[in-house]
């Protein structure tokens, strides 16, 4: 069984998000996060996929998200390699005509991302489910009671800004909209969740306490790293 780590702290204190150079990450640079990271992270591939617990990550997901989303809005996102499964993800949307969505393309290397508005959660994450996890990129869920063209646009400023598409820079776009958002989960290639969450929205000690309790209810198996709030 996967075993993961959870870790919470200031925004400011993951590297992997927070960036000093942008207006939007400096104004949350102290909004609560934390990470549940698999103790034994694989590099992103084939065999990585194969070894996730996927059932657990969206059970996970689904929890945690019911616990925080009350009445507002649920908009996910997926950057996937060129072809992968966003793009497929994108063609079902299509299809089914019923979903506020847009497609785009992230960076220099073309890489697809798909934006839904998720109506209720049970059936958005039934739809997600088909194309999860992303062949080789990260997905992100906002709690919000923004409009969805707030994230198109943000999202199509972005991609045409993303001169080193990828892991990081990808992340650091998606804890940028925390500005617009109650709370933020974002999963990276590892398996890796991480939980922002606006200050007016819940405690920063809820963001241990939310984590925990839906890794419970995914059946997963949690430990403690010492806090980085200081």
């Amino acid at each position: 069984m996967t075993e993961y780590v959870v870790q919470s702290g200031p925004l400011r204190n993951f590297e992997q998000l927070y960036d000093p150079a942008s207006a939007k990450s400096r104004r949350i640079a102290d909004y609560a996060v934390a990470e549940m990271a698999p103790r034994d992270r694989s590099r992103p591939g084939i065999l990585a996929e194969i070894r996730r617990p996927v059932e657990s990550e969206l059970r996970f997901a689904a929890s945690f998200l019911r616990e925080i989303r009350q009445d507002r809005r649920l908009i996910f996102g997926m950057r996937d390699v060129r072809q992968g499964r966003a793009w497929m993800l994108g063609r079902r949307l299509k299809d089914l005509g019923r979903w506020r969505w847009s497609a785009m393309s992230y960076g220099a290397s073309d890489d697809d991302l798909v934006l839904a508005e998720l109506g209720e959660t049970a059936a958005g994450l039934a739809l997600v489910k088909e194309f999860f996890p992303p062949s080789a990129g990260e997905t992100f869920f906002c709690v919000t009671t923004g409009a969805f063209d707030i994230f198109d646009i943000h999202w199509q400023r972005a991609a045409r800004a993303s001169s080193r598409p990828g892991c990081d820079r990808f992340l650091r776009d998606a804890a940028a909209m925390a500005v617009e958002a109650a709370v933020t989960l974002l999963e990276d290639g590892s398996g890796a969740f991480i939980a922002i969450l606006d200050p007016q929205a819940a405690k920063a000690w809820d963001a241990e306490r939310l984590v925990a309790a839906a890794a419970k209810a995914a059946g997963l198996r949690t430990t403690f790293a010492p806090s980085l709030f200081g």
